[in-house]
C-alpha cells in the first residue's frame, strides 16, 4: 500500500537493468497497479471474488480495495472481506514470485480453495458478531465461516437437498406475532438453481393461515 514492493517498475527506478515485463501473463510492463489488477491472473481472482459477493468489482487505484470492507457490513463480516482481500494481494505476490524465481506455474483456480480457508480461519476465531441478513449469511457461507449471530438472534441454518431430475421444489414457510402474518416460498430446480420466489404479508392473518 505504500508502493515499495519490489515489482520491475520499483526496481528500474532504483536503477536495476532488468527485463521488464509481467511474470504472470507476459504481455505488460510489471508495475504493482498492472500485476495486481490488470494481469489476466488477478483479474480471474477479482472475477471470482466478485461472483460471491454478486456485484461488479472495479479498481482505478490500489487504495480502492478497501472500499470493499468499508460499506456498513457487520463486524465479522467486514474481517472476512478484508481477510479475502489481503489472501488474494499475497497470493498473485506468492504465484509471481514462484514462476520467476522457481520456474514453478501455479495457476489461479489452485488457490482459490487456501484462500478460503485463511479467510474462513480468520473470521471463525474471531469474537466479532455477523448479521442476521441473507446476503452476509450466504457470503460468510460461501468462505466456510463459523457466523456469529448477535447475542439477542438466533439463526438456523437450513440446507435443503434439491429434488429429482424434471421436478421443481418449494419451500415455504409462514409467521405470526403480534397481530399480522406473513408467508413467503423459494422455488429451485433439480440443479438448485434459483427459479423464483415470493413473500407477502396476509390481511387479517392468523397462525393458522400463516
Amino acid at each position: 500500500m505504500n508502493d515499495k514492493i519490489p515489482v520491475d517498475e520499483k526496481l528500474k527506478e532504483r536503477g536495476h537493468v532488468i527485463p521488464f515485463i509481467c511474470s504472470l501473463c507476459m504481455t505488460a510492463e510489471e508495475s504493482s497497479f498492472h500485476l495486481f489488477f490488470e494481469c489476466s491472473y488477478a483479474v480471474h481472482l477479482w472475477c471470482w471474488l466478485a461472483s460471491i459477493l454478486n456485484q461488479s468489482l472495479h479498481f482505478l487505484a490500489l487504495e480502492e480495495i478497501w472500499s470493499l470492507s468499508a460499506r456498513g457490513w457487520s463486524p465479522q463480516f467486514t474481517l472476512a472481506i478484508t481477510s479475502t482481500v489481503i489472501n488474494i494481494l499475497s497470493a498473485i505476490w506468492n504465484a509471481r514470485n514462484t514462476y520467476r524465481f522457481k520456474n514453478r506455474k501455479i495457476h489461479w483456480e489452485s488457490v482459490i480453495s487456501q484462500i478460503i480457508v485463511n479467510v474462513s480461519l480468520s473470521a471463525s476465531n474471531s469474537k466479532l458478531s455477523a448479521s442476521s441478513g441473507i446476503r452476509e449469511f450466504s457470503i460468510l457461507k460461501a468462505f466456510n465461516v463459523s457466523i456469529h449471530p448477535l447475542k439477542l438472534l438466533i439463526v438456523k441454518e437450513v440446507i435443503s437437498s434439491p429434488p429429482i431430475s424434471g421436478w421443481i421444489k418449494g419451500n415455504c414457510d409462514g409467521a405470526f406475532a403480534a397481530g399480522k402474518a406473513a408467508c413467503g416460498a423459494i422455488f429451485r430446480n433439480s440443479k438448485g438453481q434459483f427459479m423464483g420466489c415470493f413473500a407477502e404479508g396476509l390481511n387479517n392473518g392468523n397462525s393458522f393461515c400463516a
